[in-house]
Order: structure tokens, then sequence, then C-alpha cells
């Protein structure tokens, strides 16, 4: 969430820590606050909730093979680090995935498919 849905979605709140969690709006769904001068969601803008179990089900649905617009090898390492930390490997590394793979994971649990970028 660090940046990495900043291109069509705005973070309304985030925490990495507890509970990890965040919320996020569309972009197009922002409108401008005058009084603020800030952006904030419209009032038809849908929350969007990411939370470890969105990130579970996107990775299962790409390692499935359900999510379209999804290149090959975005899913072929994804599927990696996923066994990698699951085995829990005796050197302490684990399966690491870029901010934009990730970001995959998550429109992939929210859509269903890969629709921006």
């Amino acid at each position: 969430m660090e940046g990495g849905v900043s291109y069509w979605a705005s973070v309304l709140e985030y925490r990495h820590t507890e509970s990890p969690r965040a919320v996020l709006v569309h972009t197009e769904e922002l409108i401008l606050d005058h009084e603020t001068m800030s952006w904030v969601p419209g009032p038809d803008a849908e929350e969007l909730i990411v939370d470890l179990d969105v990130v579970a089900q996107g990775i299962s649905r790409i390692i499935k093979g359900e999510v379209d617009y999804l290149p090959e090898t975005h899913r072929a390492r994804i599927a990696a680090a996923s066994r990698e930390n699951d085995m829990m490997p005796a050197d302490g590394r684990h399966g690491d995935i870029d901010a934009g793979i990730a970001e995959h994971v998550v429109q992939a649990a929210l859509f269903g498919a890969i629709v921006h970028g």
C-alpha cells in the first residue's frame, strides 16, 4: 500500500502493525473538499478493504490461474514466493516480490483480474 496503488487508488487508512489493514478508494471517486483543500471520497465512493484475508485470496486466485491479464512471469514469482514462505527456509530468507507484483495480488483479490496497469 505504501505507494504501490497510488496511480489508481488513494489510501484512506493504513496500519501495518497488530491487525494489518488498508482502506482504499478509487482515485476517480475522490472529490475536492474546498474547506480543507484535500481530496476526499465522493458520496458514491466504494471503500475497498485490504487485509491479510484479501491478500491470501489474491495469492490463491493467482496460483490457481483464475486471474485475467496477469503476466505469466508474475504468477510464477508469486507462486514461488508463497511456497518459500510456507516452507520457512532455515536460512531465514523468505520469498520476496516487488511492489508492482504485490499490487497485482491486491487487484486479483479485489477485482478477480488485473484492471489497472
